[in-house]
């Protein structure tokens, strides 16, 4: 059997696949390839198919996806430029998935041998789970030192509330997540991840964590896309508190706030090293985002 993908015909294996592994993308070549060949070295014992979900590139993204189409039996590249955001790439690339089971990474990471296969059965066990970041592999000592090293034995927790899995390691039961209508589109950048896993839960979904599902995972290498990243950070987090606010979660007071910024300005001399800005950085960008957010969503969000 044949489907044409991206103005192309390729074979496509027949049977359903055990999971589908569903990759949001958007302009994405310099880093594509070392993804799907990461992919493409999957020690599993079903079958598994890969979809790109093009979120509008500009460049040959889509071109460089189908390129690995021989090479990646059942490859799709689905097109997801109706609306930007990686929340619209991920449900158009589910949209196109057949496997029981749906799996998330980044175009820019690189998914351990042994990823699929973890996933797989750890979602055996629970509706929604999620892996382990590798900070080091893809980052230099630079880059790494900018950011605080993730928890190894849990999946992260923010403002107090409940635990979520990272959307660049997330996999979900496809049933489980059309239930639950795929993620929230309203968020375009981050925490979508977070709303997603909150939702589920508070949906009584159980949520798990398999800590060898391994993805590495590459940090921006720079400050200004550090910065950037890290602003719109804090947008999306003031958002997710005005949507879950009426839950059991403490909300910011001016006291704190304060506090927050007058603890950045002392840290300022810290400047003078590349480690002291970066992480200066990392820190600064967050909570104006955060503060920029509140404003805009009408609420003083936790830090």
């Amino acid at each position: 059997m044949v489907r044409r993908v991206a103005g192309q015909v390729v074979d496509i294996v027949t049977g359903a696949p055990t999971a589908s592994v569903v990759i949001p993308a958007r302009n994405a070549v310099a880093v594509l390839e070392g993804q799907l060949a990461a992919l493409r070295k999957q020690e599993f014992d079903g079958r598994f198919e890969v979809i790109v979900a093009d979120n509008g590139s500009t460049d040959d993204t889509a071109a460089v996806a189908v390129g690995w189409a021989d090479r990646i039996p059942g490859l799709q590249v689905v097109d997801a430029s109706a609306r930007p955001g990686i929340s619209h790439a991920r449900n158009t690339g589910v949209a196109a998935a057949g496997g029981e089971y749906v799996l998330f990474c980044d175009a820019d990471d690189e998914a351990s041998p042994g990823w699929v296969q973890a996933m797989v059965d750890g979602l055996k066990q629970a509706d929604v789970v999620g892996g382990r970041l590798d900070l080091d592999t893809l980052n230099p000592p630079r880059v790494r030192a900018w950011r605080v090293d993730p928890a190894l034995d849990r999946l992260p927790t923010t403002m107090d509330f409940l635990p979520y899995a990272i959307g660049a390691n997330i996999g979900v039961r496809t049933a489980v997540y059309r239930a639950l209508g795929g993620f929230n589109e309203a968020y375009r950048g981050s925490h979508d991840d977070v709303e997603f896993c909150w939702r589920a839960q508070l949906a009584s979904y159980r949520l798990g964590y398999v800590p060898q599902a391994v993805i590495r995972y590459r940090l921006r290498g720079d400050l200004r896309r550090l910065a950037a990243q890290r602003y719109g950070y804090g947008l999306s987090y003031a958002q997710l508190f005005r949507q879950y606010q009426d839950l059991e979660i403490t909300s910011g007071g001016v006291g704190t706030e304060l506090r927050i910024w007058v603890g950045l300005l002392l840290q300022i001399p810290q400047m003078v090293t590349c480690t002291g800005r970066g992480r200066w950085i990392y820190q600064a960008s967050w909570n104006a985002g955060r503060l920029r957010g509140s404003l805009r969503h009408r609420t003083l969000c936790p830090r």
